[in-house]
């Protein structure tokens, strides 16, 4: 069994143009829709100077640790989500032989949104979560959607007893775990894993 569909996986399906009630399985190429990215700004920086034939340069490098990373990222996502244990489920995601790229994907929303909130995690730095769900196999199948009368809904089987499942009206989504409502955000697609749900359900949701 394919344990994770790289095609469906992929895709942001942009459903608000569906006939309400039509049924989709995303297999595809569609880009999600997002807002604009802003510019990160590194965690490098020198500076030299130089008087007459003296010369001196200086280089300072930030580090983080996945606790440091998981506290930050948890920490933004009380914006949008209600997470207890969300630094505990982070940090054990950031472990073992995914973990670099657990740490790779957070890295990379925090440094273009600040936010595990809304577009940035899922459609800024839709390919890193795609590399850590790859490595993972978490997202068992294709991930279904459908339209509604006033929106679309997306789901994502993880496990027996655990789905994904982001539904949206308008621009307003709700994020599922199972039957549990874990949090909101706002976004113009129900795609599960580049939508605006997926910082909430990849960084502490379960």
């Amino acid at each position: 069994m394919q344990l994770f569909s790289k095609r469906a996986f992929a895709t942001s399906l942009a459903l608000y143009g569906l006939a309400c009630g039509g049924t989709a399985v995303v297999d595809g190429d569609a880009a999600s829709g997002g807002s604009g990215a802003q510019t990160g700004v590194g965690g490098a920086s020198s500076s030299s100077s130089s008087t007459g034939q003296t010369s001196s340069s200086t280089s300072t490098t930030v580090t983080t640790t996945p606790a440091t990373l998981c506290a930050q990222a948890c920490g933004t996502l009380g914006e949008c989500a209600d997470l207890p244990g969300c630094v505990t489920t982070c940090e054990q995601r950031s472990s073992g032989n995914c973990g670099t790229r657990h740490e790779t994907w957070i890295s990379c929303s925090l440094g273009e949104t600040n936010t595990m909130c809304g577009f940035g995690p899922g459609s800024v730095c839709g390919s890193e979560l795609e590399a850590y769900l790859s490595c993972t196999g978490e997202v068992a199948g294709d991930i279904l959607c459908e339209g509604t009368p006033a929106g679309c809904q997306c789901e994502a089987f993880v496990s027996p007893g655990i789905s994904l499942t982001q539904t949206c009206i308008g621009d307003k989504c709700t994020c599922f775990v199972g039957d549990a409502a874990v949090g909101t955000c706002e976004a113009n697609s129900c795609d599960v894993v580049n939508g605006c749900c997926a910082g909430i359900y990849f960084t502490g949701a379960y």
